[in-house]
C-alpha cells in the first residue's frame, strides 16, 4: 500500500485509470453474477410482469392498441417483450432475463454520465455498482433507464465542452431521439423532460461573444432534434394510421398534459399525510375502452409517513423509509438553487466553465425529477421511491465531483462550505438509500433469494421459479384450480390486480384494463363489471382481498362489494389460497345477457 502523500497520489491515479479502463466489463460481469444469484426467486402475482406479458401477448394476436386493450404506458414498453416471445414464446423467466439486461444498461449510462461529468473512473465505477445492486421494482426498469438515458444525451448536447463543436447539432439531435424513445416508453416522462430540452436548447447560444457562432448550431441540432423525434416515431405511426388506432395513439399526447395538470392540482391537495385515498375521475373510465384516443390513468394516493418519521419512527426501517422519501426532495430543491445561482455568476462573470458546471448540475436533477412525481405524490413506496434513485444516484455523485473540482481549484470558503455539504448530501444520500431499499425485495435486489427461497414452483409460460415452501403450496393450489376448472380458451378474470395468474395459466381474461383499485368506485363500474361477468361467463374468477393501497376501504370485498356479492352468490368458492379465493361456475345459473330488441 502507499506509504506518502504523492504515492497514494499515484496508486489513486492508476487505480481511476483502471476503473475508466475496466468498468465496462467489470459493471456487467457484477450484474451477471449478481443478478444470476436470484434470477429465478420469487413470483408476485400482483407485479408489473404479469401484465406485460398479457398485454404484449395480446398485441401478439393482433388487438389494436389503445382501442380493444389499455396499455398503460406506450407502445415501445411492449414491443421488445413481443419480439422476445416471437422468438421464445411467452415466457416468463425470458422476460425476466430482458428486464435484467434493462437494469444492467441503466447501470452502465449511470457510470458513464458520472465518468463524463465527474472524470472520475472510480465514482463512476462506484455509481453504476450501486445501480447495479439495486435496480428497482422488476419489470418497470425502462423507468430508471429513461431518466440515465435523458441524463447522458442532454449533458453531452449541452453541458460539456466538446474538443471540435461541429459535432454539437448532431449530440443536440441524438437528445432528440432520446427524448423520442422516451416518449414512445412513458409519455409523461416524455412531457416532464421536454421543457428541459427546449430550456437548455434556448440556452445554448446565449453567452456572450458566441451567440452568433452558437447559433446555426443550435438551429440545426433543434430541427435535426424535432427529424429524429420523428423519425423514432414513424414506424408506430405508420402502423397506427394503416390499423386504425392512429386518432388513440396521438390522442394520448395532446390528452396527457392536460389530464397531468389535473392529477398534479389533486396532488397538491393531497401534501398531508392523514389523507389516505382520493378519487379522480379520468379522460374516460378506465375500466371502458376509450373512443377519442384519451388514455385513463387511475390517480390513488397512498399513505405518505409523515416527516416526523424521520427520526420518530418506531422501526429502523420506518425511519429510513420516511428519509427516502423526503430527502431527495430537499436535496433536488438545493441542486436547483445552487445550480440556477452559479450560472447566474456565471454570466455575470463570464465564467463558462461555471456556466457548464451549473448545466449539469441543472440538467441531471431536472432529469431525475421527471420521476419525482410518480413516487412522492401518488405511489409512496419502495418500489416507485428506487426508481426515482436510478438517476438521482448518478446526479448526486456527479454534483459532489464537481463540488470537490471547484474547491480544488478555487479554495474560498465559499468553495470549501459547498464541497463538504456535497459530501455529506452524498454520503447520506447513499446510507440512506441502502438501508431502506437494500433490505427490500421489492426494490429489485438480492432480497428476492432470502425471502423466496427453499421450493420450486412451475406453471405454464414459462414459469420456474423458486420460492418459500408455503408460498409454493399456495401457488400450487391456485395453480391447479384454475388450470382444473377451466379450458385453455375459457375467460379466466384476477381482479382486481392478479394479471400473473393469466400468464402462469394461459388463460384469457378479456378486461379491458387489467388493473382496478378503490379509485375505479364511480359511477356505473360494478353494474358494468357485472354485465360483463354475465356477457363473457368467466369460467373463473380469482379475488385477491389484499388492502391494495394499504387501507381496509381498499380490500376488494369493500369497495366493489355487489361484484363481490354477485360473484359469492353465482359462482362456487373451489379454494381459498392467502388473500385469493377462486370461484368456479358450477354454482347457480348465471342470469342471461340481456337480448337485442326485436
Amino acid at each position: 500500500m502507499p506509504t506518502s502523500p504523492a504515492s497514494w497520489k499515484t496508486w489513486v491515479s492508476s487505480a481511476d485509470a483502471a476503473a475508466k479502463r475496466w468498468m465496462f466489463a467489470l459493471l456487467p460481469l457484477l450484474a451477471f453474477f449478481y443478478y444470476g444469484a436470484y434470477f429465478r426467486s420469487g413470483l408476485a402475482l400482483t407485479g408489473e410482469g404479469g401484465t406485460n406479458a398479457v398485454l404484449a401477448q395480446r398485441l401478439m394476436e393482433g388487438y389494436v392498441p389503445l382501442h380493444d386493450t389499455f396499455l398503460g404506458y406506450n407502445l415501445l414498453w411492449f414491443y421488445p417483450l413481443m419480439g422476445i416471445f416471437e422468438w421464445t414464446g411467452p415466457s416468463y423467466l425470458a422476460m425476466r432475463a430482458f428486464f435484467f439486461f434493462v437494469c444492467t444498461l441503466s447501470a452502465i449510462l449511470g457510470a458513464i454520465v458520472v465518468s463524463r461529468v465527474s472524470r472520475s473512473g472510480l465514482l463512476a465505477l462506484a455509481a453504476g455498482i450501486i445501480l447495479v445492486l439495486i435496480p428497482g421494482m422488476m419489470f418497470r426498469n425502462y423507468m430508471g433507464f429513461m431518466g440515465v438515458l435523458n441524463q447522458l444525451a442532454l449533458v453531452s448536447a449541452f453541458a460539456l465542452p466538446l474538443s471540435n463543436e461541429k459535432l454539437r447539432p448532431l449530440l443536440i439531435g441524438l437528445a432528440g431521439a432520446a427524448l423520442g424513445l422516451t416518449y414512445l416508453i412513458r409519455i409523461e416522462v416524455g412531457l416532464l423532460l421536454t421543457p428541459v430540452f427546449f430550456g437548455l436548447l434556448f440556452l445554448f447560444p446565449l453567452w456572450p461573444g458566441r451567440f452568433l457562432a452558437r447559433l446555426p448550431h443550435a438551429l440545426a441540432g433543434g430541427a435535426l432534434a424535432v427529424a429524429l423525434w420523428s423519425l423514432v416515431h414513424l414506424p408506430t405511426a405508420i402502423d397506427a394510421s394503416n390499423r386504425g388506432y392512429a386518432d388513440f395513439f396521438w390522442g394520448q399526447y395532446t390528452n396527457f398534459p392536460r389530464y397531468m395538470w389535473q392529477l398534479l392540482n389533486d396532488a397538491s391537495q393531497n401534501l398531508g399525510t392523514k389523507k389516505t385515498t382520493g378519487k379522480t375521475a379520468s379522460p374516460s373510465a378506465s375500466f371502458l375502452p376509450v373512443s377519442t384516443g384519451q388514455t385513463s390513468i387511475a390517480a390513488t394516493w397512498k399513505p405518505r409517513p409523515p416527516l416526523s418519521d424521520v427520526v420518530a419512527g418506531k422501526r429502523a426501517r420506518d425511519r429510513y423509509f420516511a428519509a427516502s422519501l423526503y430527502l431527495p426532495a430537499a436535496v433536488s430543491a438545493l441542486f436547483l438553487a445552487a445550480g440556477l445561482a452559479a450560472l447566474t455568476t456565471a454570466y455575470i462573470k463570464r465564467d463558462e466553465p461555471l456556466r457548464n458546471d451549473a448545466l449539469c448540475v441543472l440538467t441531471l436533477t431536472a432529469c431525475s425529477l421527471a420521476l419525482f412525481p410518480q413516487y412522492f405524490f401518488f405511489r409512496p413506496d419502495t418500489p416507485h421511491q428506487t426508481e426515482f434513485m436510478i438517476p438521482f444516484i448518478p446526479a448526486v455523485l456527479s454534483v459532489m465531483a464537481l463540488a470537490l473540482r471547484r474547491a480544488a481549484s478555487s479554495k474560498t470558503p465559499l468553495a470549501k462550505t459547498t464541497a463538504f455539504l456535497s459530501v455529506t448530501i452524498a454520503v447520506l444520500t447513499v446510507w440512506i438509500h441502502f438501508g431502506h431499499a437494500w433490505p427490500k425485495e421489492s426494490a429489485g435486489t438480492i432480497a428476492a433469494r432470502k425471502q423466496n427461497f427453499g421450493a420450486s414452483f412451475q406453471a405454464l409460460n414459462g414459469v420456474d421459479v423458486s420460492v418459500s415452501p408455503e408460498n409454493a403450496k399456495l401457488l400450487e393450489g391456485l395453480r391447479d384450480a384454475v388450470l382444473s376448472h377451466s379450458k385453455p380458451d375459457d375467460w379466466v378474470i384476477a381482479i382486481p390486480y392478479s394479471p400473473t395468474i393469466n400468464l402462469m395459466t394461459a388463460r384469457r381474461s378479456y378486461l379491458w384494463n387489467l388493473y382496478m383499485d378503490d379509485s375505479n368506485e364511480h359511477g356505473n363500474f360494478q353494474s358494468y363489471q357485472i354485465a360483463q361477468i354475465i356477457k363473457h361467463r368467466p369460467a373463473v374468477i380469482v379475488i385477491d382481498n389484499r388492502d391494495v393501497n394499504k387501507t381496509e376501504a381498499s380490500r376488494f370485498r369493500n369497495w366493489a362489494s355487489e361484484i363481490y356479492a354477485f360473484v359469492r352468490e353465482h359462482y362456487r368458492l373451489a379454494g381459498s389460497f392467502g388473500n385469493n379465493e377462486v370461484f368456479v361456475l358450477e354454482g347457480a345459473p348465471l342470469p342471461l345477457p340481456p337480448q337485442p330488441s326485436a
